[in-house]
């Protein structure tokens, strides 16, 4: 059955198309406009910071393998809420040369909201990921997590952000689809070192 579109005043869907070796490697982040509706102004805003973003804090934590294509903006409050784009040509680069984690072992971001629950925490799972000195050990370089942790905590600042709250989105509760999508602001972000994936996990690490 086809998941209905859940409004959600006031939000915003940020979509990086990233590629590596042709792959494509998509991350969504989600924000919150307290002030009302997120037209078209609010998206060049918010496609400006997180431009800004991936050129100052994030790719020059990423492999060189990892490329940037564009970013897109979409308003989330109506089905034909409008959507804007970014495109880079050539694409933005990641600027580490020691080669990039397999696809399927991406370093996971998780999101805190300060709330207990489903609804109120995130992730994202980033593949640009730079190869560790011993990948057999399965994780990653500690230098290389905490320079991630850092790039993502920036965006936990609105400031940073065009006044923007970077925020979890919750479209279900209990299972049963909201009215309204519930956005919450994230507050810090977590990670560890394990090259974990969305779709196994490692031995000895649950089911």
């Amino acid at each position: 059955m086809p998941i209905p579109f859940i409004p959600t005043p006031g939000g915003c869907k940020v979509v990086i198309n990233g590629s590596i070796s042709g792959q494509a490697c998509k991350s969504v982040l989600n924000f919150r406009d307290l002030t009302g509706n997120f037209d078209a102004t609010d998206r060049a805003t918010i496609l400006t910071a997180i431009n800004t973003w991936l050129t100052t804090q994030v790719l020059p934590s990423t492999s060189s393998n990892y490329f940037v294509d564009s970013v897109d903006a979409i308003s989330l409050e109506t089905a034909s809420a409008g959507s804007s784009t970014s495109v880079h040509a050539p694409p933005l680069q990641g600027s580490l040369g020691t080669g990039v984690v397999a696809l399927n072992s991406p370093g996971v971001m998780t999101h805190r909201t300060g709330l207990r629950g489903r609804n109120y925490r995130g992730r994202t799972y980033w593949a640009g990921v730079p190869k560790p000195t011993n990948p057999a050990t399965g994780v990653f370089n500690s230098a290389d997590i905490s320079a991630l942790l850092s790039a993502f905590a920036w965006l936990t600042n609105s400031a940073n952000t065009g006044g923007f709250d970077w925020s979890v989105l919750s479209k279900f509760a209990s299972g049963t689809a909201r009215a309204i999508g519930l956005l919450t602001p994230i507050i810090a972000v977590t990670a560890d070192l394990f090259m974990d994936s969305q779709r196994r996990r490692l031995i000895g690490r649950g089911a």
